[in-house]
């Protein structure tokens, strides 16, 4: 049974040979040919999972047929390739020591958390509560349809993730594969982020560190081997954006659905996503006006939106035809604000971005705990408002290994002075649509802020901004005219802070 397993990963690489057939361009073209694979994979877990829900046929007979069927198509249509790996083989080769250096420990992690994904057993607290309870019960329902539960986030969180889990529990008829999704994503985000910086017009330098600082993010490593839908978030999300950029270089149809697609298998993964895609919505709906019209911009924006709400539709009418509504918060209220201030909006605006600094010296993390609560006092704000704040948690900074409580101290402050340092490069090489998109970016940030309480446990929920933003600002600091030796010194920090988990 564990072979069937392989079933989906097998036509993951049909659609992947298939893309690349279709891209001329060794390193982009290969990287653009997984985006589109990844998104179209994506879109097919969906597809057969409300399929055979409906008529209660998700087992692994159905499942082996289909994914068999998908990884036969997509070889057949992809036989006229006469692209090899020769090509990328000599651009490995071909690398300085130093791209070499990097290449390395971008080999490392990823190896690393593979193994620790394929081996271990997923032991967040919620994974057992309700991502996999969920996937067991449709397992042994055969069928996603809502059923009886005293937990009702079994039924109403977007599935998307345990949608991608249960193709590979039916088919091994076991949990082997249950955070190699995550895994997937973990992985993938690197791949992403380069190819975003590459259409940015970003050097092989440039792409390297964007992708190695994506993997050192301390809490997308922790979630690489687990279930919790966050990693898998930020995947989505820098899938979108960088659609979005594909797509104002090349506005063809076929971009524009995959992009809305990527929106809709974002949301269908986590809710976050509804907070973070309405900014990048208006930055490329703005962009495409100035680019082509407001006509062919609103034409653009709203195929994306219906593409991604039919992605959803059937997810959609399951909680409308139970509880009257699409979306609910049934089970979830307590981590949505419901009344928010200007000054309530800066209380949570400064806990996530302070929360975040936590370094392996004490005092510095009392003294980080003493500003924070000083800026409070000058700002006349209550800490503890229950307006914004979960359960009155007292902000504290946490420097631990649990996925809910790790800090992210390096990647957040190149963030914070590569985004200014890019600010001004773009205002002075009038690359103008880079400062909207760092902009959005930020308004993104501020509107999760205000939107969820604050607690240090749901500071994870940033993620994907923080996935987005570093290939932008590395666009900055790998310009910057310094000393070679100071890019070794940034690697190897950027591995030694991630080795604190």
């Amino acid at each position: 049974m564990i072979i069937f397993g392989f079933l989906p990963v097998i036509a993951f690489f049909s659609l992947y040979r298939y893309f690349t057939t279709q891209q001329k361009d060794i390193g982009p073209g290969r990287r653009v040919a997984f985006l589109k694979a990844a998104i179209i994979w994506g879109f097919l877990v969906v597809v057969v999972t409300e399929l055979l829900s409906y008529v209660y046929a998700i087992n692994v007979v159905s499942l082996a047929v289909y994914w068999s069927a998908v990884a036969i198509f997509f070889f057949i249509l992809s036989l006229t390739s006469k692209t090899g790996w020769f090509p990328l083989i000599k651009t490995l080769l071909g690398l300085t020591l130093f791209e070499k250096y990097v290449c390395f420990f971008i080999g490392f992690f990823t190896l690393l958390t593979f193994i620790v994904a394929a081996l271990a057993c997923p032991n967040s607290w919620d994974a057992n509560i309700y991502h996999l309870s969920r996937v067991a019960f449709w397992k042994q329902n055969h069928s996603v349809a809502h059923y009886p539960t005293p937990d009702y986030r079994q039924l109403f969180l977007p599935p998307w993730v345990e949608y991608a889990e249960l193709q590979f529990q039916v088919l091994t008829n076991s949990d082997y594969f249950a955070c190699l999704t995550s895994w997937f994503a973990y992985g993938g985000n690197a791949l992403v982020v380069s190819l975003l910086g590459a259409l940015w017009g970003a050097n092989r330098v440039q792409q390297l560190l964007m992708a190695l600082a994506v993997l050192t993010i301390p809490t997308a490593i922790t979630e690489a081997s687990g279930v919790r839908g966050d990693i898998i978030l930020s995947f989505w999300s820098v899938v979108f954006v960088t659609m979005l950029v594909w797509s104002l270089r090349k506005a063809e149809l076929g971009n524009i659905l995959l992009t809305g697609i990527a929106l809709g298998l974002g949301v269908l993964s986590k809710g976050t996503m509804y907070l973070l895609a309405l900014p990048l919505l208006l930055w490329f709906l703005f962009e495409a006006i100035h680019q082509f019209n407001w006509k062919k911009a609103l034409i653009a924006v709203l195929i994306i939106v219906v593409a991604a709400l039919a992605v959803n539709s059937a997810f959609y009418w399951r909680n409308y035809k139970q509880l009257g509504c699409i979306i609910t918060q049934r089970d979830e209220q307590y981590v949505v604000t419901h009344q928010m201030t200007l000054p309530l909006v800066f209380s949570n605006v400064i806990k996530n971005v302070f929360s975040q600094l936590g370094t392996p010296i004490h005092g510095i993390n009392r003294s980080i705990e003493g500003l924070v609560n000083q800026l409070h006092q000058w700002l006349h704000i209550d800490p503890l408002d229950p307006r914004a704040d979960y359960q009155g948690n007292v902000f504290k900074v946490y420097v631990g290994t649990y996925e809910e409580q790790v800090t992210n101290c390096l990647q957040v402050l190149l963030i914070i002075i590569g985004g200014i340092g890019l600010l001004v490069m773009g205002l002075k090489e009038k690359r103008f649509e880079l400062c909207r998109l760092l902009f959005a970016l930020g308004v993104a940030f501020v509107y999760i802020s205000s939107s969820i309480l604050w607690s240090v446990n749901l500071t994870r929920f940033l993620l994907s901004v923080m996935v987005i933003a570093l290939p932008l600002v590395f666009l900055w600091i790998a310009r910057q005219r310094r000393p070679r030796w100071i890019l070794w010194i940034l690697v190897t920090m950027l591995v030694v802070f991630s080795s604190k988990i």
